[in-house]
């Protein structure tokens, strides 16, 4: 028997060795969901669009954001299921974390985004298993029949606000670039020549600044 049991310790550690078992293996964590688009009359999505899912860390010092997980697939129909895995270790907690969705198309032009900031729990009891996330339409036709391509900055999300000012200037140009907060009076007409950036309390950029 004691001979048995020599034999088949012998075998697990052979087979271990090579890779065919592994006792330490990472239990990865999965969220579910889908992205809903909710603005108006449903829209079509250009052939040979995907969709990408990511997770970002927005609590580390110095940096924009940590990406923690990614997912691309097709995307055809909305409403559109994704399930974005993530590995549990790399998750700090009470770090926060959001989700980031957009969908590009071919050419790899961003066709819809998630305009406002989504926070997702990664650990604890408290886990996010199931989220909606809406987007927007990144296209807008105007009065004379050419089209303006809305821009956007998610990586300036976590960013302070006065740092994502000068970025956004620097990058294109325009000088109506301003930080607001959600008590701030800002007109609801659409100038593409203006960004709007909208900050915490804390003076972080609190949603992904857009023109419009």
């Amino acid at each position: 028997m004691t001979k048995f049991i020599e034999l088949f310790i012998l075998i697990i550690q052979i087979f271990n060795v090579h890779g065919y078992f592994s006792f330490n293996a990472t239990r990865y964590y999965t969220l579910d969901g889908q992205v809903l688009y909710l603005h108006g009359p449903q829209t079509s999505i250009e052939p040979n669009s995907e969709l990408i899912v990511e997770l970002h860390d927005i609590s580390v010092k110095d940096v924009f954001s940590v990406k923690v997980a990614e997912q691309t697939r097709v995307a055809v129909v909305f409403p559109i299921i994704f399930n974005i895995s993530y590995n549990p270790e790399q998750i700090i907690l009470h770090h926060v974390h959001i989700i980031n969705v957009r969908i590009v198309n071919m050419y790899d032009e961003i066709m819809f985004v998630n305009q406002k900031r989504i926070e997702v729990n990664l650990l604890g009891n408290g886990r996010t298993t199931f989220i909606d996330v809406p987007v927007i339409h990144v296209i807008y036709k105007d009065i004379v029949g050419g089209y303006y391509r809305v821009r956007e900055w998610p990586k300036l999300v976590g960013m302070d606000g006065e740092k994502a000012v000068n970025i956004i200037k620097n990058e294109t140009g325009l000088t109506e670039v301003f930080v607001v907060t959600d008590r701030s009076k800002v007109s609801k007409d659409i100038r593409y020549d203006r960004v709007c950036i909208y900050v915490n309390e804390k003076g972080k950029v609190a949603r992904i600044p857009t023109t419009g």
